[in-house]
């Protein structure tokens, strides 16, 4: 069962960034980006660490909702 990030986009919103400017920051497809948001996808520990700095949130908000 996917479970959307609603926490990532408020906070990509509240940055006022796109989708796209945060793939290209990090070197991934917004595709990605969008799967990770829409709880597709489960970014690595490498890129949840890289979003977590970039946007400036708690890594730990990836660890509960991964795990």
């Amino acid at each position: 069962m996917e479970k959307k990030r609603l926490w990532l986009k408020d906070i990509r919103k509240k940055l006022s960034l796109t989708q796209m400017e945060i793939s290209e920051k990090l070197g991934i497809s917004r595709s990605h980006y969008a799967g990770i948001e829409n709880g597709i996808k489960n970014p690595s520990m490498e890129l949840a660490e890289n979003l977590s700095d970039y946007m400036g949130f708690d890594l730990n908000k990836f660890k509960r909702n991964i795990l």
